[in-house]
């Protein structure tokens, strides 16, 4: 889910320790992880500008003003990013991601929804009180996996499916044989 080369052994970032229940991911996804640096980790000012050099850090005052690029979906969302809804248990993230799911189909965009947490009948009886008919339902890829998925079959739904929905983080990784904490 984040790429791991960003941080752990030897990178200069912390490993966060993510609290993940529900993820969103569209299709050919950008990977984009924003963590806090420890302020208790000191470093003398020639080691952090040395630092800078090696990470190739940009003086954003220098970026050149355009205009933003507008989000795809409900003014939330952008087509070829990841996105991360977390929070505490019932805090809404599912029901956000659901709600996207059918923004992105009511576009008439093919979607996918990989289910670790609700079941079947629950996912569809809830997208069916969102208002989804069954033309809208047919867009949708449910899928409730109990073994690890193929590189190729992941492959598969990303070039048929514009957004892919992964409710939630934590059994992805159960069935990854990751530790959320360790390894997210």
């Amino acid at each position: 889910m984040v790429d791991s080369t960003v941080r752990g052994a030897g990178s200069p970032f912390p490993a966060p320790q993510p609290v993940v229940t529900a993820t969103m991911q569209t299709a050919q996804a950008t990977s984009l992880m924003v963590g806090a640096y420890s302020s208790s980790q000191h470093s003398t000012r020639s080691s952090r500008e040395a630092s800078r050099h090696e990470l190739g850090a940009i003086n954003l005052r220098h970026v050149p003003d355009e205009p933003p690029e507008p989000p795809d979906y409900l003014g939330l969302v952008y087509r070829g990013r990841r996105h991360w809804f977390s929070g505490p248990p019932e805090s809404l993230k599912t029901l956000v991601a659901y709600i996207v799911l059918l923004a992105a189909v009511r576009m008439d965009e093919d979607v996918a929804l990989i289910d670790f947490e609700m079941g079947q009948r629950d996912a569809r009886n809830r997208l069916r009180e969102m208002g989804a008919s069954g033309d809208e339902l047919d867009h949708i890829e449910f899928y409730e996996p109990d073994i690890a998925p193929t590189k190729e079959i992941l492959q598969g739904i990303a070039d048929r499916c514009i957004l892919v929905v992964i409710d939630a983080a934590a059994g992805a990784y159960r069935l990854l044989g990751l530790d959320e904490n360790r390894d997210a």
